[in-house]
């Protein structure tokens, strides 16, 4: 019922969408709380993956509602575009939130699936209510240039949940010992309670499978209070192989110890 909610939501936007040059009602904008810190990296990834450009940049130039002192820099050295990344992402997880019906109907059969369909049940949820705010508000009348027609759905809105939430790992593992974030200034723009909230995803790293006592590949955080190879910059996150791997292997890495219900 939830995500048929959030399909018909989506059908409305589309039908104000294309009536707008006819009068058609302005947009609310969500209430405070409404719309969860994940949700803009969700839009974010989206845009990335699937729009008609070669390389979505992430910074447009563009002036948002005459407002010409609204604008983003991006730290020096960053990627002016992350579609390359993006569209190395598989196009189906297999994960509870992207099940069908009847195979979620699985989970419902036996005691230990009956906390996986919870959370499933209020991750839809959640995801519902950030899909139909954010339509609500306006998203595809307002930026039409960042999300033409038929490129935010609810099917690819799901794609993204289910890819952020696979491949999301602590800020600590970007910047810091593994346990506690300390990034440098240069490092982030937006406050460190959004980094521990939202999490980090590593390219190359989160297409690492998991693997407790075989893994070749450990992985250091970059530590803002060391030192670099030329003693003064701090070291950048890294992999290590601490074994040899031989041509063609598989690689694994260890994600920590955690419940099927998690790793599932």
């Amino acid at each position: 019922q939830e995500r048929k909610r959030a399909e018909t939501a989506y059908k409305k936007s589309v039908e104000q969408m294309n009536n707008v040059g006819d009068g058609a009602a302005g947009n609310n904008l969500a209430d405070h709380g409404t719309i969860s810190t994940r949700a803009p990296f969700l839009a974010f990834l989206i845009h990335q993956r699937f729009t008609d450009a070669e390389r979505a940049l992430v910074v447009s130039g563009a002036v948002l509602d005459g407002n010409e002192g609204l604008s983003m820099r991006t730290p020096p050295g960053a990627p002016t575009s992350f579609s390359p990344y993006a569209r190395t992402l598989p196009s189906a997880v297999a994960i509870p939130l992207c099940w069908k019906r009847n195979e979620l109907a699985l989970l419902a059969g036996c005691i230990p699936g009956t906390t996986v369909l919870q959370e499933v049940a209020a991750s839809t949820m959640q995801l519902v209510t950030e899909f139909t705010a954010l339509l609500d508000a306006g998203i595809l009348e307002r930026f039409p240039g960042v999300f033409p027609s038929g490129l935010l759905t609810w099917d690819r809105w799901v794609w993204a949940a289910a890819v952020f939430s696979s491949r999301d790992l602590p800020a600590a593992c970007y910047a810091g010992d593994g346990t506690v974030f300390r990034p440098t200034k240069s490092d982030i723009q937006s406050p460190e309670e959004i980094w521990g909230e939202v999490g980090v995803l590593i390219p190359l790293l989160d297409m690492l499978n998991h693997e407790i006592e075989n893994h070749q590949i450990t992985w250091q955080p970059g530590d803002p209070e060391g030192e670099g190879t030329n003693g003064s910059t701090p070291p950048s996150p890294r992999g290590i192989a601490h074994q040899k791997i031989r041509k063609g292997c598989e690689i694994f890495t260890c994600y920590g110890h955690a419940s099927n219900s998690n790793l599932i």
